[in-house]
């Protein structure tokens, strides 16, 4: 499989830089928390090197939730809310060139833990083996023909 590139940075929030905090976020303990953050506050980072139209895949972990839900966002492209303790994976499609990632609280007084953010670009074929990988006879035999005839190359 080939390597994908991550295009969020520190989305394990091993420091406290990369992320814009809105009021009730912050950086602590390798982790953006959440606490009593108010309906429409994010945290966010911008200049994300996007292709406009192409999907990311946006997984993340969410822990310690006690009250409310945060969402994906890419710019104006919204994920579905998250209001439960677990990884998440959503599939977002990119808006503009240098989208911005947001983690919105949707709902009043959210207070959680938000870890492990990764953006890639999307790609159902991610796993699949390339024919070039694998030897197969269709590949590797020589043209066969019947007894006596020649090879019919167009």
């Amino acid at each position: 499989m080939g390597s994908v590139t991550q295009v969020c940075r520190n989305g394990t929030f091993d420091v406290d830089s990369q992320w814009t905090k809105g009021t009730g976020w912050s950086i602590t303990g390798g982790k953006a928390v959440a606490s009593s953050a108010s309906g429409g506050q994010a945290i966010f980072q911008t200049s994300l090197p996007l292709v406009p139209g192409v999907l990311y895949s946006i997984t993340f972990t969410v822990s310690n939730r006690t009250s409310g839900a945060i969402r994906p966002q890419l710019e104006g492209t919204v994920g579905s809310n998250v209001s439960t303790n677990g990884t998440f994976t959503q599939i977002l499609e990119a808006p503009s060139q240098t989208a911005r990632l947001f983690f919105n609280s949707v709902s009043a007084s959210t207070s959680l833990e938000l870890d492990n953010v990764i953006v890639t670009k999307f790609s159902p074929f991610n796993d699949i083996i390339k024919p070039a990988d694998v030897p197969t006879t269709i590949f590797n035999n020589p043209i066969r023909t019947f007894a006596g005839e020649e090879p019919c190359l167009v």
